[in-house]
């Protein structure tokens, strides 16, 4: 990821990786990534990133944060 930041399909990749691996503030992190550098018109897409994004905040230990994201979807 250092080499090519902006690769957008790359850390939606890795989120899910994080995600399946008990890794919460990775995958954290690289939903956030995903986010900032995903291209407008993926934007449709985004209730399914949001849904696995707020399941990963909450299993982070970050509820308030979750909860926040969860009533937005």
């Amino acid at each position: 990821m250092r080499r090519w930041p902006d690769r957008y399909e790359a850390h939606a990749a890795l989120a899910h990786y994080y995600e399946s691996a008990g890794r919460w503030a990775d995958a954290t992190a690289e939903f956030a990534a995903y986010f900032k550098t995903r291209p407008a018109q993926l934007a449709r897409e985004d209730a399914t990133h949001q849904i696995d994004l707020a399941n990963a905040l909450l299993r982070s230990g970050d509820p308030r944060a979750a909860r926040a994201l969860y009533q937005k979807i």
